[in-house]
């Protein structure tokens, strides 16, 4: 099984490698974190106040910048994008590679 970080439209391009495994927005190897975008950046510092200051540090800082991420959309994955968001991204994203 191959592991993915999937970025726009990187769904449609994993399918010809065959299966694979979607990690978390943050993800850790030994002591390499990524992140890229400001609420993954922000996820990315809690996550690093967690394992240095701990847990009870970690929410007071997430309190401190009232940091409370609620979407106003449920499309912030494939899996739970509706079928026309789906088709949007495509049409708009093939548009975009034939322009280059």
């Amino acid at each position: 099984m191959r592991i993915a970080i999937p970025i726009f439209d990187g769904f449609t391009a994993l399918d010809a490698v065959g299966p694979y495994e979607v990690l978390r927005m943050l993800p850790e190897a030994d002591v390499v974190f990524t992140a890229a975008g400001v609420s993954s950046g922000i996820d990315m510092a809690l996550r690093l106040a967690e394992l240095t200051a701990g847990r009870t540090a970690a929410e007071a800082f997430q309190l401190a910048i009232e940091y409370d991420p609620q979407p106003p959309f449920d499309a912030g994955s494939y899996a739970k994008a509706p079928q026309a968001a789906k088709d949007y991204l495509a049409v708009r994203s093939s548009s975009a590679t034939n322009r280059r």
